[in-house]
């Protein structure tokens, strides 16, 4: 299933206050069922985020890159693989990215899979997540 990062309104305010700096900040995601709205703007306002307990992979990303061509920046990052294990991880069906170093864990979007996602975890079941180089770009 193809989605698409829904930017947060205050990232651009965040990126030019110096609140995030994607060239040095650790990335993370959070899962949670209840949609993010515009108030949505630090980790504490993320509604029931799941606890990860049963998810046997770090939330945060990898291999983040801050690039810029021509005036355009984009972000990127390696594939993420979340595991269940033991018991279900779920249900969610947003996803979100924060910035875990900025001390509010400012949140940079989040991701709609359009219906509740649940990992069984005695299946190992997985859920991947390929950012590539255009995880984000402001131009």
């Amino acid at each position: 299933m193809s989605v698409t990062l829904s930017k947060n309104y205050y990232l651009t305010l965040d990126l030019g206050s110096k609140l995030i700096n994607f060239t040095s900040d650790t990335l993370k995601l959070a899962f949670t069922d209840t949609a993010p709205t515009t108030a949505t703007h630090v980790y504490t306002d993320i509604v029931s985020p799941l606890a990860l307990t049963n998810m046997a992979t770090s939330p945060a990303l990898t291999s983040v890159t801050w690039t810029q061509s021509t005036g355009t920046a984009t972000l990127g990052a390696a594939t993420w693989t979340g595991t269940s294990q033991t018991g279900n991880f779920g249900p969610f069906r947003y996803i979100v990215i924060y910035d875990d170093t900025a001390a509010s864990k400012n949140i940079l979007g989040w991701y709609d899979y359009g219906s509740e996602v649940t990992l069984n975890g005695a299946n190992g079941d997985q859920l991947t997540i390929t950012f590539g180089s255009g995880l984000l770009t402001l131009a």
